[in-house]
């Protein structure tokens, strides 16, 4: 057994290799420990706790108080605010801004680059790469080109207000009068542009953002892969596991009973934002309102997350980096200060969560703060609001772009308020039959399946469409699904499986627009699917019905699957004999 030890510089290429001395078979592995050092961003400062005996949120005043203490924050932990630097203003204002990211809950403020920036007056349009832009320091930049004093300010921002720094830069993104360009006429050429080796990048994180859902599957596909984790109703597990013999490693012996589960690749890391700054506002996507119901939908997730200055503010337009003048109006948690009040709830119970261990099944064990009555829509002026009445949690007074000559504002806006709302905590599902539901779905399918022959199983397990449509007088043939590019390969259960159930189930795709309504055509077992379709439709909660569904799909399949093998091997057999009687 050989144990080689990884390098610990993970933003670079690996390469590992194994001495293999003879033929056969091996097995590898990797090892890691669950959150190694170099994931933790240390030296951050804690806060007291946000909550009263852990459910009512309290003041400003007393809670998420920042504290002398630090803790090693788990980068999932992070929650970030993107600033257009620029917007800012000079450095003297910048400590305004620093706490209201404080006060709404942030970790980390992410910087646009602060270069001198180019004629465009674009930050990623830079003009000299070693100096910062002079309108930073009110046009009183230093020699050394600023370094100081913005090493300075950084350091206020951590050790006063608990804000990490970040910023990004994209080098050649040059701005156009670039004294660098003189220099270097050659780089303004393909043929000689300016070119990095791939061990400068250092990704160690992608960046997704909600708004880029389109709709409601769309948008909890975003979330449940970046960050909630597997979806209530689950079904991948349940339906996918199966009990199979599997060959000996080495290709001798006895064959081996197992469980087989099958393993699904994991996303990188990712950095969950609501909105970024070059992305249009919830008033352009969707719905100005609908800000409070994605904050919520995007703090619970276990990632880092992320914001862009401006969207707590309910800014109402996409702002141009380039063109832009004014400067970020400073509202702290003010009442006209939009859906910051929140975010500091939400952002702080990010904080707390993670650091409190609850790990990526967070979003199951929190505590329940019901966001979501805001009304969530996907287009502008639809009336379609699901199946819960939305209660009004923000009052916006006007949609029209305010007009202020010097300051980027909001629109007019108001929380409401509203009682606590106390939800027991977890779902039990027990049918009023007695036995539970998943019990059920899966029950008597050895009694029911067993008798059935080569001619049965082909029905229920294949026919292709011609064969069904003979067998109907033309009246039934494979499975035409809404919203599906494709009709079925087959009319059986392997028409649902392959590739409709089996893709559902291995990706958790509860949003597809598979429906039961068409059973295979045997007394027996039509009756076996339809008392437990029916049972899944008169007691299980509307999100839960697709596990339920892949439950009795899976179970049957496979069961159907191992007869007819069974079966086949016993034809074999009987074919085998008769043609040894027949020969002698």
């Amino acid at each position: 057994m050989t144990v080689p030890k990884l390098p610990s510089d993970f933003p670079k290429p690996i390469q590992i290799n194994l001495p293999i001395s003879h033929a056969g078979a091996f097995v590898f592995g990797l090892n890691m420990a669950s959150c190694p050092a170099s994931v933790l961003l240390k030296g951050v400062k804690a806060i007291s706790t946000l909550t009263l005996s852990g459910l009512f949120p309290l003041p400003p005043s007393s809670g998420a108080i920042l504290q002398k203490d630090t803790v090693n924050l788990p980068l999932d932990g992070l929650s970030i605010l993107t600033v257009v630097s620029k917007w800012i203003g000079p450095m003297p204002e910048w400590k305004n801004h620093l706490a209201e990211a404080k006060d709404r809950g942030y970790t980390m403020l992410h910087y646009t680059p602060l270069q001198e920036r180019g004629e465009s007056d674009s930050a990623y349009s830079i003009r000299d790469q070693l100096k910062y832009d002079p309108s930073t320091f009110d046009g009183k930049r230093r020699a050394d080109g600023g370094k100081e004093k913005v090493d300075a300010i950084l350091r206020v921002a951590q050790e006063d207000y608990g804000l990490l720094s970040l910023t990004d830069i994209v080098l050649n993104h040059t701005a156009n009068d670039s004294p660098w360009l003189v220099d270097h006429p050659e780089s303004g050429s393909t043929l000689f542009s300016l070119r990095f080796p791939p061990a400068l990048l250092g990704i160690n994180s992608l960046i997704r953002e909600s708004y880029t859902g389109w709709d409601a599957k769309e948008y909890s596909r975003l979330l449940y892969r970046h960050g909630v984790g597997k979806p209530v109703g689950s079904m991948d597990e349940a339906c996918l596991t199966s009990t199979e013999k599997i060959p000996s490693p080495t290709g001798k012996g006895p064959l081996r009973k197992a469980v087989v589960t099958p393993l699904n690749a994991s996303m990188p890391h990712g950095f969950l934002y609501d909105l970024t700054h070059d992305n249009y506002s919830p008033l352009h996507k969707r719905s100005a309102e609908d800000a409070l119901s994605t904050g919520p939908l995007v703090t619970f997730n276990y990632s880092a997350i992320g914001s862009v200055k401006g969207f707590d503010d309910l800014y109402p337009k996409l702002l141009n980096l380039v063109g832009e003048k004014r400067k970020y109006e400073v509202t702290g948690l003010q009442e006209e200060s939009g859906i910051a009040r929140v975010k500091r709830l939400l952002n702080s119970l990010h904080l707390e969560m993670v650091l409190g261990g609850m790990g990526k099944d967070m979003s199951t064990k929190r505590t329940i703060i019901n966001f979501d009555l805001s009304p969530s829509r996907f287009a502008k002026n639809t009336k379609d609001r699901g199946y819960v009445s939305p209660i009004k949690l923000i009052d916006i007074t006007s949609y029209d772009v305010p007009v202020d000559a010097k300051t980027l504002k909001g629109l007019p806006r108001k929380l409401v308020e509203m009682s606590p709302v106390v939800v027991p905590h977890g779902l039990t599902m027990k049918s009023h039959h007695g036995a539970s539901l998943e019990e059920f779905v899966v029950s008597n399918s050895q009694e029911v399946f067993a008798n059935l022959g080569l001619v049965e199983l082909n029905v229920v397990l294949y026919r292709a469409n011609g064969e069904e449509r003979d067998a109907t007088n033309g009246q039934f043939g494979v499975y035409d699904v809404p919203s599906l590019s494709r009709r079925s390969l087959y009319c059986g259960l392997e028409g649902w499986i392959h590739p409709l159930v089996r893709h559902i189930m291995r990706n958790n795709d509860l949003g597809h627009p598979l429906q039961a309504d068409d059973l295979p055509n045997r007394k027996n077992v039509a009756q076996w699917f339809k008392d437990r379709f029916d049972r899944i439709k008169a007691t299980a909660l509307l999100f839960l019905r697709p596990q339920y569904f892949a439950l009795v799909i899976s179970e049957a399949y496979k069961l159907l699957v191992a007869l007819s093998s069974n079966n086949a091997l016993h034809q074999t057999d009987c074919f085998a004999c008769f043609r040894s009687v027949c020969v002698k």
